[in-house]
C-alpha cells in the first residue's frame, strides 16, 4: 500500500496493544487505534470503499473540521453498532424503548454522518467489521497505509470469503464475493450475464447454506471467519467432507474454536 508520492507507510488500526510493535501502531499516525472511533467521534469520515482480488479496503479522509457528536447523535451510534453485529431492528428498538422507525431512521442518519449514502444492506465490510471490534470482538489488526496530512488513509484487510471454500460451490462464492462488495442484484447479474432470479436464487442458497436471513446477517457471519482465522489454531486431521461440514456448522454457530480447528487444517 503506498501514497500518492509512492511511498509505503504501513501502520495498523484496530489493534490490541500487544499485537504489533510500538513503532508501527497507527496511534504514530493521523488515525488512533479504532477505526469506529475515529469515526463516530466525528474525526474522519467515509469517502469510498474498494476490493480486490485478495483485499478489502475502505479509504477515510480527515474532517476539515472536527464534530463532535452530542449525546444524542453518540446513542444513534450506539444503535447502529448494535444493528451492524447482527441485532435486529426490532431487538435494537425494544432495549432502547423506541419504535422501530426512530431506530431505523436513526440509523440511516448515522450512516449519512459516517459519509455513507446507502442502507444497511450495503454497509462495506470494513465497517461492519469495526462495529464488531467495538463491540469486543478480537480480529487480526487493519493495515493502514498512512498518507501525507489532508489525504486519505486506505484501511484494509484479507478478504473473508476466501474462506468459504469448503462451504459453497465455485459460482457461489463468486456470487458471495460480490454481494461483499456491496453490489445490488441487478448490478450482480449484469456482471455475471445472468438474470436478476438467477441471482436471487443463487443468494438465496447462499443464505440456507450459511443460515443467515440476509446481506448483514452474512457479512456477520464472515466477521466470525476472520476472527477464527485469527484465534490460535488446533491441529486437527479430518477427511474432506467432515472439514465441508464442521465449516458449515462453524459458520451457522460462529463457534471461534471450531472455525479454528478447520483453519488449522487448511492452511
Amino acid at each position: 500500500m503506498t501514497n500518492n508520492q509512492g511511498v509505503a507507510r504501513l501502520s495498523y488500526l484496530d489493534a490490541p496493544s500487544h499485537a504489533v510493535p510500538t513503532s508501527s501502531r497507527s496511534g504514530d499516525s493521523e488515525l488512533g487505534y479504532s477505526l469506529w472511533e475515529e469515526l463516530t467521534e466525528g474525526r474522519y469520515v467515509v469517502q469510498g470503499a474498494t476490493h480486490s482480488a485478495t483485499h478489502c479496503e475502505l479509504a477515510v479522509v480527515r474532517c476539515p473540521i472536527e464534530r463532535r457528536p452530542s449525546s444524542g447523535v453518540r446513542r444513534q451510534f450506539d444503535y447502529l453498532r448494535r444493528m451492524l453485529i447482527g441485532e435486529t431492528q426490532k431487538v435494537v428498538a425494544s432495549a432502547a424503548e423506541r419504535s422501530v422507525s426512530t431506530v431505523a431512521a436513526a440509523s440511516r442518519h448515522s450512516l449519512s454522518l459516517l459519509g455513507l449514502d446507502c442502507g444497511l444492506l450495503y454497509v462495506p465490510y470494513l465497517l461492519v467489521r469495526a462495529a464488531h471490534v467495538a463491540s469486543g470482538v478480537a480480529l487480526r489488526p487493519s493495515e493502514v497505509a498512512r498518507t501525507d496530512p489532508g489525504l486519505a488513509c486506505h484501511v484494509r484487510v484479507e478478504r473473508p470469503d476466501l474462506f468459504l471454500r469448503a462451504v459453497l460451490s465455485e459460482v457461489e462464492r463468486e456470487v458471495a464475493g460480490l454481494v461483499l462488495e456491496g453490489y445490488a442484484n441487478d448490478t450482480i447479474a449484469r456482471r455475471r450475464k445472468v438474470s436478476v432470479r438467477t441471482i436471487a436464487n443463487q443468494i438465496s442458497s447462499i443464505f440456507r447454506k450459511l443460515e443467515v436471513s440476509g446481506r448483514n446477517e452474512l457479512l456477520c457471519a464472515l466477521v466470525r471467519l476472520e476472527q477464527a482465522h485469527f484465534t490460535p489454531a488446533h491441529s486437527l486431521t479430518m477427511s474432506d467432507e467432515n472439514v465441508r461440514q464442521r465449516q458449515i456448522r462453524m459458520v451457522r454457530m460462529g463457534s471461534a474454536e471450531t472455525l479454528s480447528a478447520h483453519v488449522a487444517h487448511t492452511r
